[in-house]
Parts: structure tokens; C-alpha cells; sequence
């Protein structure tokens, strides 16, 4: 835990948390020095502990200069030191949009955080052939602990009319039989409930009768 600490202050010496002691936390895509971002760790059955994090910055093109974010994960697991994974991805867009993260708690088995990355009323890009469009550009992370891999998966497709992010408009809520998150999205005024297969990229929508295993939620 003191690792995990040191770490946060060495990575994030001018961050700003909307609300202390929070699993979520947001801000605005800027160039201000205090434009970084993160959540309270939150801790694992087996005393791993975990937060997300967020930067933004310009893009540095000398076309464009548009804010530019980008996500990591903060991992300290039980008896080791904390160490920053960066997530890979983040977006090119315009100032002043809204960037959130929420850590969304365990698995049941206590193997796999999962975690939530959204960034309101962006430009997402629409399929082959149909125009983009202005929406959630939202991304599910999941971390497994015993594998120690980190996989996300890009969920804007399934919620395109929605430009929020909100724990009303997607929320995970626990794994199937078979480990595949389950999450609950907001396609506006609709609230569905898909399960993700993320080494194959297959989803499929849960029906009214179909059980899952509940989240740990974090804390």
C-alpha cells in the first residue's frame, strides 16, 4: 500500500479529484497543469489494490491542435511493488470534453478488476459507409490477476445515440457462467444488457430471464 502510494504522488503530484476517496473521478481534456486525474485505489479480496488514471494534453499537431487524453492503470499487487500499465489507447478531439473513469470492482472470484474509461460527446467514427457521429466514446478494462493481462474493449458501437457516461448509462454488473462481463448500457432511452467475449470480440445481448454472477463492487 505505501508503494502504491509513493507511486501515486511521484505520477500524480498536481492531480485534481473531483470527489476524495472516490472509485470515480473526471475531469476536462485541457493543457492545464492540474490536467491529470485519478481515482482512490480500491482493493482486491486478496489485497491487490487498483486505480485508473487519466492525462490530457495537445495533440501537438501543428494542424490541428486538438486535446488529446490518454488512460493508464495503477497496480499494486499483494506483496509487490506498484507499477503503471499504460492502457494504450485514449482520443484526439476537441478542449473542454468531459473525461471520466470509474473503477468498477471484482469479479466474484476475486481474479479480474474491471474498470470503465468514458469520454462524452465525442466524434466516433460510424460503420463502413456511414458517417460519424457525435456519442460516448466509451472503453471496458479488464484485468486479470493471476494471468496478469490487461484487455479493453471498445464499447462506443453499442450505446451510439448516447453523449454521456454516466453510471446510469453504463455500469458493469458481474461476469456469466462462463467469465464473460456483463455490462448494462444506455442506447437512448433503452437500457440492454450485453455480455463480452474479449479474445474473440463476440457480444451478445442478455434476455430478461438470463442470471449472471454480481459484481464485487469496489470500495
Amino acid at each position: 500500500m505505501v508503494g502504491f502510494l509513493m507511486l501515486s504522488v511521484l505520477l500524480f503530484s498536481a492531480v485534481r479529484q473531483d470527489v476524495p476517496n472516490s472509485s470515480s473521478a473526471s475531469m476536462v481534456c485541457s493543457t492545464a497543469p492540474e490536467s491529470k486525474v485519478q481515482t482512490s485505489g480500491v482493493h482486491g479480496p486478496d489485497g491487490s489494490v487498483f486505480a485508473l488514471a487519466i492525462t490530457s494534453d495537445d495533440d501537438h499537431s501543428k494542424n490541428s491542435h486538438q486535446c488529446e487524453s490518454a488512460y493508464s492503470l495503477l497496480v499494486t499487487l499483494s506483496g509487490e511493488p506498484a507499477r503503471s500499465i499504460d492502457l494504450g489507447f485514449g482520443t484526439v478531439d476537441r478542449y473542454g470534453r468531459r473525461l471520466e473513469i470509474r473503477a468498477e470492482g471484482f469479479s466474484p472470484d476475486g481474479d479480474r478488476f474491471f474498470g470503465l474509461a468514458c469520454e462524452s460527446n465525442v466524434l466516433v467514427k460510424g460503420e463502413p459507409r456511414k458517417k460519424s457521429y457525435r456519442g460516448a466514446d466509451a472503453t471496458l478494462i479488464d484485468y486479470q490477476i493471476t494471468s496478469r493481462q490487461t484487455s479493453i474493449f471498445d464499447l462506443s458501437p453499442l450505446i451510439p445515440y448516447t453523449l454521456g457516461c454516466g453510471s446510469d448509462v453504463i455500469q458493469v454488473l458481474g461476469v456469466t457462467s462462463n467469465s464473460e462481463p456483463v455490462l448494462a448500457l444506455k442506447d437512448g432511452k433503452l437500457i440492454r444488457k450485453w455480455a463480452i467475449e474479449l479474445e474473440s470480440k463476440n457480444v451478445w445481448q442478455l434476455s430478461k430471464d438470463m442470471s449472471f454472477l454480481p459484481l464485487n463492487r469496489a470500495h
